[in-house]
């Protein structure tokens, strides 16, 4: 009897570190820079295990026996870990639950006090700037050790030991003592400040919408003011408290260092944040800037030759039913080329591939109305002899498409391609004879002379079919499909001048191709998602000066101007009868963006080539599992479940249903296979499969394992054990249909959907900044 006191407060310790544990992984979680509550919170199942760390940390010894108890905080641990991703993360966890640990034990006061003052110091120390980069990666680890200790001690000191309501009863019904005030600095700097995630603003009702989010900024100097203020009221609290000499001079001399780290890092900090807004601050633009005059010239001698441009800031984003309203934008571009941009938009262009701010028809030098700042780091722009130049010989042209898409095959996603009936047509205003020479290229019109192959080593030359001297000749670009593996030009293609006072062309035809796509993965199926792309571009003749430019002639989307609103979205559209066998695609448009070219050896970012990309979204259509196989399968796993109701001794009566219900899963699984994509990875379904099946397995192995107990005469554990592995399974089936089903249904078109259009909102501003850097060549 002198052993149950013992083995009562075992168990407490043991219930009391798994949920330091499931604190600790929740809070590494939550101070990921990425988090996202619809992404990393699951309200079930942490509320769940909450309340199984709770119970297990509060539990009697006449509740449940000990191995049950054991098991249970095992369980508990597992799915703490689970969350966590990587080996930094995994520390983390670890130091958290250490701290609440500490925080939540009375007799270690001292040893809380030590780790709050090492923790003070880590997270406060900023000077100098080698130590505080050095302590980057452990600020970064032991980030809410300091709030948790710090709330521990104020528990400790208001109510003399922890109980079960820990962060709960906080004593408010009278004034605040130091302890209360570090901790709620803490806390609320710890949560509701964090600089680096504004996740728990956007969630409060009416915040978001009406702009009450602060900035990143804000953010910092709140959380900087609170965590001084913590600190400073856990420094006079210790001072206050009475310890060993050892412990007091170990205290102090901590103290004493976060304290001067602290004041020159904030002074430090203060002074450079002030340089630098008086470094950014905008002084007013001078005159040639007023007239908004901005010269390209060509940058022969560039300013930075090792420096690569990156393909983001050649990227450009069109949405296909963005009909947007007239307005006067501000793009912000943090960092690089244009700091502030304020552009206004023709109310009779709707097209966003042209550059609203650039008057093509007028001038051949294009007119900015904008003050500019100057800080490009591929090319800065001048309006003095302190900035540096480029120029073109010519204004920029445009080369505007329009897609159209007929026809969809089944997508191969085994060798990742799709097969696509299309009609390409391209817009462009030709040059008069007069530009034939510099805008054109340097190349005779009249030479007839060319060379044709004779086999594949030799080659002659020969002449042309007979052209009068007074026809005049229009050199059509030449559209390459760059993702096809195949195709072939249906009829013939058709050309048409549209305009003769802007010499307005037009050029259509209609392509069956093999597209192959490099980003098909099953590995979700049969939840898997895909993006069906056209790359579309003009390889030939775009060196420096010929016949199409690259620095001259520029891709584009076709605008209303050039379909005379033939067609609702002038960019292109796919018809309403295009169905993608086996996939369901939304109603929404094409996805229409210009992409860099991978290939392109040019260094000058003015020069960089772009290909047109069209993208489809399809989804799979998995009816057929959702309400066939899956449901069915977990019938079976019910049945071999309620078997365990059989006494132990049965285990032959057991083992013929059990394996009777796994001879029924093998067939349907050998049925599903047939439908499933053969890949070199494991997909969801097949996991999901297997799952299934090894929980019969399981059945069957602790059965023999009870019938042996019982055997031997352990008739309540045997019992027990039969209660223990049901619940077992029960939960491993309810979490491999989560896993199934989080991904379909209802669940994946209103989350995964929101998420979507929360992520394109989000980067809208920057899809804005983007296509303003590629219009400008900046």
């Amino acid at each position: 009897m002198s052993k149950m006191p013992e083995i009562a407060l075992a168990s407490s310790e043991c219930g009391l570190a798994a949920l330091s544990l499931w604190f600790a992984s929740r809070l590494t979680v939550f101070y990921r820079k990425n988090f996202s509550i619809q992404e990393h919170i699951r309200p079930w199942v942490d509320l769940g295990m909450m309340g199984l760390a709770m119970w297990c940390y509060t539990c009697k010894r006449n509740d449940i026996s000990r191995q049950s108890h054991l098991f249970l905080c095992a369980c508990s641990v597992v799915e703490s870990i689970r969350r966590v991703d990587s080996l930094e993360e995994i520390f983390k966890s670890l130091l958290v639950a250490s701290s609440f640990y500490l925080a939540s034990t009375e007799t270690v006061a001292v040893l809380s006090w030590a780790a709050v003052c090492i923790m003070a110091t880590t997270q406060l120390l900023r000077w100098p700037p080698g130590l505080k980069a050095y302590l980057r990666s452990l600020r970064t680890v032991c980030g809410p050790s300091y709030a948790i200790l710090i709330t521990g001690a104020c528990q400790r000191e208001s109510c003399g030991d922890i109980s079960t309501d820990l962060f709960l009863r906080l004593p408010l019904l009278r004034s605040p003592s130091l302890l209360e005030c570090a901790t709620f600095s803490s806390l609320l700097a710890s949560i509701a400040f964090r600089p680096d995630n504004k996740e728990l603003w956007r969630i409060l009702p009416g915040v978001s919408k009406r702009g009450f989010i602060p900035s990143e900024t804000r953010q910092k100097h709140v959380h900087a003011t609170l965590m001084i203020l913590s600190y400073i009221c856990m420094v006079a609290k210790f001072i206050a408290l009475d310890f060993d000499n050892p412990w007091k001079v170990t205290g102090y001399v901590l103290i004493s260092c976060s304290s001067i780290g602290l004041i020159l890092g904030a002074a430090v900090s203060f002074l450079h944040d002030r340089t630098m807004m008086q470094s950014d601050r905008y002084e007013g633009p001078d005159e040639e800037e007023q007239q908004g005059l901005l010269l390209i010239e060509e940058d022969d001698e560039k300013e930075h030759p090792d420096e690569e441009p990156t393909p983001q800031s050649s990227t450009r984003k069109f949405w296909s039913n963005d009909d947007r309203k007239d307005s006067e934008s501000r793009i912000e571009n943090g960092g690089r080329g244009l700091s502030s941009i304020r552009s206004t938009f023709d109310p009779h262009q709707r097209s966003f591939g042209r550059n609203p701010c650039i008057d093509e028809s007028s001038s051949n030098l294009p007119v900015i109305s904008i003050p500019l700042r100057r800080d490009s780091s591929f090319c800065s722009v001048r309006s003095n002899v302190s900035y540096e130049t480029f120029h073109t010989s010519t204004a920029i042209r445009r080369i505007r498409f329009q897609v159209v898409v007929w026809y969809i095959g089944a997508p191969d996603e085994v060798n990742g391609r799709v097969e696509m009936k299309f009609r390409v047509t391209i817009f462009w205003n030709a040059p008069a004879d007069k530009d034939d020479e510099v805008g054109y290229g340097m190349n005779n019109p009249y030479h007839k002379r060319v060379w044709k192959m004779h086999g594949r080593q030799r080659a002659y030359e020969t002449n042309l079919s007979e052209v009068g001297d007074n026809d005049r000749i229009i050199y059509v670009p030449p559209v390459s499909i760059l993702n096809a593996v195949e195709f072939d030009l249906l009829g013939e293609a058709e050309v048409c001048r549209l305009n003769t006072t802007e010499n307005l062309m037009k050029w259509s035809a209609l392509y069956r191709a093999s597209l192959l796509q490099d980003n098909m993965n099953v590995g979700e199926f049969p939840h898997d998602e895909h993006d069906l792309v056209l790359r579309l571009g003009i390889l030939k003749h775009r060196q420096r000066r010929k016949r199409w430019d690259k620095r001259i002639w520029k891709l584009d989307l076709a605008t209303r101007e050039d379909t005379e609103d033939t067609i609702e979205n002038p960019h292109g559209t796919i018809v309403n009868h295009v169905k993608v066998p086996g996939f369901n695609h939304g109603k929404r448009d094409l996805e229409f963006e210009f992409l860099p070219l991978q290939f392109d050896a040019e260094r000058d970012p003015m020069a960089l080539d772009e290909c047109l990309q069209v993208k489809l979204r399809v989804r799979r259509e998995s009816s057929y599992f959702d309400r066939n196989i899956i449901p069915l399968l977990a019938c079976l796993n019910t049945v071999a479940v309620s078997t365990l109701a059989l006494r132990a001794k049965e285990f032959g009566a057991r083992g013929e249903m059990i394996l009777a219900t796994s001879f029924v899963e093998i067939g349907i699984r050998m049925t599903v296979d047939s439908r499933l994509p053969v890949v070199g990875y494991q997909i969801k379904m097949q996991f999901v499969l297997n799952n299934f099946f090894f929980g019969l397995v399981f059945l069957v192995l602790e059965s023999s394992l009870v019938y042996l107990l019982e055997d031997g005469g352990y008739i309540h554990s045997a019992v027990l054990y039969d209660r223990m592995a049901a619940i077992a399974e029960v939960l491993h089936m309810i979490a491999t249909l989560y896993i199934y089903y989080r991904g379909s249904g209802a669940f994946c078109d209103s989350n995964c959907f929101q998420r979507r259009v929360m992520t394109e909102l989000s980067d809208s501003p920057k899809r804005e900044r983007e296509m303003s850097s590629s219009s400008l060549g900046v």
